[in-house]
């Protein structure tokens, strides 16, 4: 029963793929130095460097999946990381992800 907070608060019931989609919107705005404890957490510098031109991200991928690891989420991986049409001054990209049947599921996050 994954859990995220609501605008007001309060907790809320979601799907696993939205509340691993808001996980990922709070490690891509967390710096790796926040936690040094933790510092594969902190993806703000990674998404930073996503160059803007390229497409995919695999090493953003591969980065968001050793954090999800690390947190012991299990169920969701994620397989391709797209850059998405967004407003200037805004980075926004595409998840794919795959749960546990294998089944694909699409989400988008804000960086």
């Amino acid at each position: 029963m994954p859990l995220a907070l609501a605008l007001d608060g309060q907790l809320q019931r979601v799907e696993q793929a939205d509340a691993v989609a808001q996980l990922i919107g709070v490690m891509a705005t967390t710096s790796q130095s926040f936690w040094p404890h933790a510092p594969w957490f902190g993806l703000l510098e990674q998404f930073e460097s996503a160059r803007p031109d390229v497409q995919e991200h695999p090493r953003l991928a591969d980065a968001i999946n050793t954090a999800l690891r690390e947190l012991g989420t299990d169920g969701l991986s994620v397989i391709t990381v797209r850059k998405a049409p967004a407003l200037f001054g805004e980075r926004h990209f595409d998840l794919i992800m795959t749960n546990a049947s294998n089944t694909p599921v699409f989400r988008q996050v804000k960086a």
